[in-house]
C-alpha cells in the first residue's frame, strides 16, 4: 500500500499539540482531581440518579461541580473542587486562532482543556466501575471506548473551518500563505543587522559573506541579487512615488510584484524577481533587514505588511511602518505568513496633514 501523500490540516495539528501541552502544564491538577474523585466515590450515588454530572470551567479559578443527576433536576450537589494550583493562561489568543475555527468558538477550546483533565482523572480514578455514566461537557461517558465527544466537536470545527477554504494550487493545506522557511539562515552579527537596517549597502553585502563563509550560499547570493534588483526597478519606483510606488503579493506559492501601474510580474507567472521576492517573504523572519534596507535606499518611507494565519489562510495582523520616522520592520510569531507588503515614500504622518 502506498503511504498516503495528503497533507495534514495545520489546525489539527496545532490543536493536538496544544491538548497534550495542557495536559502536562495541569498534570498537578489531575492528580487533585483524582484524589478528590475517589473520596467522592466513596459514597453510593442516590438510588433514583441517571448519571454524576461534572462541569469543568475556568471562572478566576479552576472548579468542578458535581450533581447526581436523573435527567430533570439534581438530586443533591456535593463538593466543588478548590481552585487550580497551576497558573492561567498558558498560551496566547493568537495560538488558538491557529486552529482556524471562528473566534466565537474559541472558548470551547479552553473548556475542553478543563475537560480533558477531568476525563483523565475519572479513569486513573477507577470511575467506570462505577454503575452509572459520567457526563463531561454535556457528553455522556461510559467507558473509554465511547470517545470524548467534546474533542470530537472541536476537531469537527477545524475540519469544516479548512473544508470552507479554497485550496491553492499545489497546497494541499488550503492555505494562501507561503510555506514558511524563517530560521534557516545563521545568526547575524547584530551591528551588520543595524547597518542594513540603516541603509548601509556595504552591510547588506558584508551580511552576504557571512551567510556564505557559514555555508549558506544559496541566502548569500539572494541577498547579492537585491542591490541588482534595487537597480532595475528605481527609475521606475520614482514614477510613481505617492501612487503606490512598490507591492508585492505572495498567495499559494506563487508571488508576483510591481511598480505602481507597471507589472514586474502576474500572479502565476513568476520571473526570477518574483521567485526571489518570495523567498525573502516565506523567510521574513530572517530577511526582513534585507528588504528594510531595500526601501530605505529606495527612499519608500511608509510600508505596510500584512500577514495571514499558515492555518485558515485569514488576516492576522497588518501593520504599517514608518521608516522616516525611525520605526523598523519586526519579524512575525512563527503560526503566521507574510502575504502582502506595499511601500512609497508617503508617510502616515504626511497622508494626515
Amino acid at each position: 500500500m502506498q503511504p498516503s501523500t495528503e497533507f495534514p490540516i495545520p489546525g489539527l495539528v496545532a490543536y493536538e499539540q496544544f491538548r497534550q501541552r495542557m495536559r502536562e502544564h495541569y498534570a498537578a491538577v489531575r492528580s487533585l482531581f483524582v484524589e478528590r474523585f475517589r473520596e467522592f466515590l466513596l459514597d453510593p450515588p442516590p438510588p433514583e440518579s441517571a448519571f454524576l454530572n461534572c462541569d469543568n470551567r475556568y471562572e478566576g479559578d479552576g472548579k468542578c461541580w458535581h450533581i447526581w443527576w436523573d435527567g430533570e433536576g439534581p438530586r443533591y450537589r456535593f463538593w466543588t473542587f478548590p481552585p487550580t494550583p497551576a497558573p492561567y493562561p498558558v498560551f496566547s489568543w493568537d495560538e488558538l486562532a491557529t486552529f482556524g475555527v471562528e473566534p466565537n468558538q474559541l472558548s470551547c477550546f479552553i473548556d475542553g482543556v478543563f475537560s480533558d483533565v477531568a476525563a483523565d482523572a475519572w479513569e486513573d480514578a477507577g470511575g467506570f466501575a462505577v454503575s452509572r455514566p459520567i457526563s463531561i461537557d454535556s457528553f455522556l461517558w461510559r467507558s473509554a471506548a465511547d470517545g470524548r465527544g467534546w474533542v470530537d466537536r472541536l476537531t469537527m470545527w477545524i475540519k469544516e473551518a479548512a473544508a470552507a477554504l479554497p485550496a491553492g494550487p499545489g497546497d494541499a493545506r488550503s492555505s494562501r500563505v507561503q510555506p514558511l522557511t524563517c530560521g534557516k539562515m545563521p545568526p547575524i552579527p547584530s551591528d551588520i543587522i543595524a547597518a542594513c537596517q540603516d541603509g548601509d549597502r556595504n552591510a547588506l553585502l558584508a551580511w552576504a559573506d557571512v551567510l556564505e563563509a557559514a555555508g549558506a550560499r544559496d541566502e548569500a547570493e539572494l541577498l547579492r541579487w537585491l542591490p541588482r534588483f534595487r537597480e532595475s526597478i528605481a527609475e521606475g519606483v520614482t514614477v510613481y512615488l505617492g501612487q503606490g510606488a512598490f507591492y508585492l503579493f505572495s498567495e499559494h506559492n506563487t508571488t508576483w510584484w510591481g511598480c505602481g501601474e507597471a507589472e514586474g510580474s502576474l500572479p502565476g507567472e513568476p520571473n526570477e524577481a518574483a521567485v526571489n521576492l518570495g523567498r525573502l517573504l516565506a523567510g521574513w523572519n530572517d530577511c526582513h533587514p534585507a528588504l528594510e534596507w531595500l526601501f530605505r535606499d529606495l527612499a519608500l518611507w511608509q510600508v505596510s505588511v500584512k500577514c495571514c494565519w499558515f492555518a485558515n489562510g485569514q488576516e492576522a495582523v497588518s501593520p504599517t511602518y514608518n521608516l522616516d520616522a525611525g520605526d523598523h520592520l519586526v519579524p512575525f510569531d512563527t503560526t503566521m505568513g507574510v502575504t502582502e507588503v506595499q511601500a512609497d515614500q508617503e508617510s502616515t504622518e504626511e497622508a494626515g496633514a
